[in-house]
């Protein structure tokens, strides 16, 4: 035995095994359009509608055009006051759409959201329990000697910790531009009816006005009437009454 050679050990090669886990975040959202901002900001491209969001849009278009035109008018006949209560009534017709169009939109919100990140990446979020949450796969190894090593995807993981801060961001800014507008719809409402208050009473002043002009023209137009009509008959004529509440003529030969 003296003479043999001893082998020299050499340990199996170690084996790795790859596995796929998946990875997310969960956005909390109050508001979808909030979401969409956010995701706009850190440079994606949204392929997803949001329909009552896009009316709300519409309905502030046409709010406003209501109180562009309504500013170019002055209710100083009658005429002018009837079309100035006209606009004004479109201009709260307008207000009330506007305000019913920003209801329907705060409740919007759509069961995914579809996008293409800044990096060119196919993304879905889906809505879970009031947040948005955004999947993605990462691997990870591990060998039969108990070795583990984790392939984590960068660039996704960066992504996320942007859109996280950006939607954070948009949540509460939105809300707060959300809270001004409505504060602004309510007080130019108040300052509406207000107008259209002066508008009916210029409006019933003016009324007035054309209908006692219109009333003493026919007092007028009838005593004339008398009056020629005494006239060519050879009778005599005068006035003894001429006042706003009547007119007395006497006829005599």
């Amino acid at each position: 035995m003296s003479g043999s050679k001893q082998e020299r050990w050499v340990p199996p090669p170690e084996v790795w095994t790859s596995s796929t886990i998946s990875k997310s975040i969960s956005l909390s959202m109050t508001s979808a359009a909030a979401m969409f901002d956010a995701l706009i900001e850190v440079g994606c491209q949204v392929k997803t509608d949001l329909p009552a969001a896009r009316n709300v849009l519409k309905r502030q278009q046409e709010y406003q055009e209501s109180l562009n035109r309504l500013s170019e008018l002055q209710p100083n006949s009658l005429d002018a006051s009837i079309k100035f209560e006209e606009a004004v009534n479109r201009s709260i017709e307008a207000s009330n759409a506007l305000k019913e169009a920003k209801e329907l939109a705060a409740s919007e919100a759509p069961s995914k959201i579809e996008f293409i990140d800044k990096n060119g990446t196919q993304r879905t979020m889906t809505k879970r329990s009031g947040a948005y949450r955004l999947t993605w796969q990462e691997t990870v190894e591990t060998s039969d000697q108990g070795g583990s090593r984790e392939n984590r995807d960068v660039r996704t993981r960066k992504f996320t910790n942007e859109l996280r801060i950006a939607n954070d961001k948009c949540q509460i800014a939105r809300k707060e531009n959300e809270k001004r507008v409505m504060a602004d719809i309510k007080s130019r409402n108040e300052a509406l009816f207000e107008q259209l208050n002066k508008a009916i009473g210029i409006k019933s002043r003016r009324e007035a006005i054309e209908e006692a002009r219109r009333v003493e023209n026919f007092r007028q137009e009838m005593a004339g009437n008398i009056e020629k009509s005494s006239d060519s008959l050879g009778f005599k004529y005068k006035r003894i009454v001429d006042s706003s509440e009547e007119i007395v003529i006497s006829v005599y030969k």
